[in-house]
């Protein structure tokens, strides 16, 4: 792994990049650059400048990608971060499975417990909890220490848990006597606390289908198992309310807006017995009415690397559209009043707030169009042709000449006799014994 990394040094664009990093010299741009080497690139810039290292890719099956090599580059451990479905109706049963991945990704960055995050640029375009609120939402608790136990399921209600008989997914909680139960997004097993009295006597993991204990805890995290928390609203509920009171009046002096007065009536009643509802993302932009994107969580010292530039952009705008034209379907339907149809920052919003990080651009080919112009854009040669950008692949083509006991991490093939991106006179294999 050293070897391989290490072996970026011999490259004069690589250090030229690492210079720009340094120097306040960004954005730079990159191309001649495969899937693997972009990866490459990134787990260079981690080793060799010690920041933290945001890669945005244009979509999950290439973050995913992105993520398995930086991971065997690296030999740290990357985290990943994907885009939510926004929830506009009020189903029977909404499924939290993204937003519970992005609330503990979240909160490790909050922490600066992310060295290494590989996102969508949708993940970074939506709206959010912003993170001081995030920060303030997340309650630790503690052994030997005293709680009420009605207040903790208060707390955990107000959280977007789900109270059960038995705790099996993420967001749930139970209560028996003496002994609470939750899941947050922060563990991967729930977490039993057992009290005497009001004091816990004793906390661990436990597997949620045979409820024995696994593991011993000194302390647990009880994060917020929604990402839009109506209790955070400027004046908490009564702000809430008040904010729906004067979009009903809004709405009932414009005419054909009866489906609308409707709609945030019904939603009104639900919320002054301060109880949430799945619906709750269409009023996002009234509960936390400063734009916060996960972008806004970034480690103040990372490198923002965009893998291929133009398809990040490209499809960062088809995103954008497309929740504008769910927007308006919902107006339509009376179901979304449009002065809270802002779910989420423009491209060039997100190209503004990424200017406070050095930013890379890291592509296949060079390109005429960039979110920002680069300084001074650098080519680097191609790899020669045929070469598949997945280490998988690669491994699956040379697994039967190693060495049992011995996993291929990549291998550099230049192109002819030009130094190629990765700078070696020859193919090389790096290997590592497992």
């Amino acid at each position: 792994m050293k070897p391989l990394l290490s072996a970026l040094n011999d490259i004069p664009e690589y250090r030229s990049l690492l210079a720009a990093i340094d120097n306040g010299a960004c954005p730079a741009a990159f191309s001649g650059l495969s899937a693997v080497h972009r990866a490459h690139f990134a787990a260079g810039i981690r080793q060799e400048l010690g920041r933290p290292v945001v890669v945005v890719c244009a979509d999950e099956g290439e973050a995913e990608r992105m993520a398995r090599d930086l991971a065997a580059l690296s030999g740290e451990e990357v985290r990943t971060l994907s885009a939510r479905e926004f929830t506009f109706h009020n189903a029977a049963v909404v499924s939290r499975q993204y937003e519970h991945r992005r609330l503990s990704t979240l909160r490790a960055l909050a922490a600066g417990e992310c060295p290494l995050l590989v996102c969508t640029v949708e993940s970074i375009l939506q709206r959010t909890i912003p993170k001081t609120l995030l920060t303030q939402a997340a309650q630790v608790v503690r052994m030997g220490e005293r709680y009420d136990l009605g207040e903790l399921a208060g707390t955990l209600a107000a959280a977007g848990y789900t109270r059960c008989e038995q705790v099996e997914g993420v967001g749930q909680f139970a209560l028996r006597g003496g002994i609470l139960d939750f899941f947050s997004p922060a563990h991967p097993k729930p977490v039993r606390v057992e009290f005497f009295g009001d004091e816990i006597d004793a906390m661990g993991l436990f597997d949620p289908d045979t409820q024995r204990r696994i593991e011993n805890l000194g302390a647990a995290e009880i994060l917020p198992a929604a990402e839009v928390l109506p209790q955070f609203t400027p004046g908490g509920y009564g702000g809430l309310l008040d904010g729906l009171d004067r979009l009903i009046s809004q709405a009932k002096r414009r005419k054909g807006s009866e489906t609308l007065v409707q709609t945030l009536e019904e939603d009104r009643e639900r919320l002054s017995a301060s109880t949430a509802f799945p619906a709750m993302d269409r009023y996002i932009a009234l509960i936390y009415p400063v734009m916060a994107t996960a972008a806004d969580y970034f480690p103040e010292d990372a490198v923002v690397v965009l893998s291929e530039s133009p398809r990040v952009a490209e499809r960062g705008k088809s995103y954008l559209w497309q929740l504008g034209e769910d927007a308006k379907a919902l107006m339509e339907r009376g179901e979304l009043a449009g002065e809270l149809a802002d779910f989420a920052r423009t491209f060039e919003e997100l190209t503004e707030v990424l200017a406070d990080w050095p930013v890379c651009y890291l592509d296949a080919f060079t390109s005429s169009r960039y979110p920002q112009l680069p300084g001074q854009p650098e080519g680097v040669v191609p790899l020669k042709p045929g070469l598949e950008s997945g280490l998988d692949v690669v491994w699956a083509d040379i697994r039967p000449g190693l060495h049992p006991g011995v996993q291929q991490i990549g291998r550099v093939h230049p192109a002819g006799e030009a130094q190629g991106a990765l700078g070696m006179g020859c193919e090389k294999l790096v290997q590592r014994h497992v």
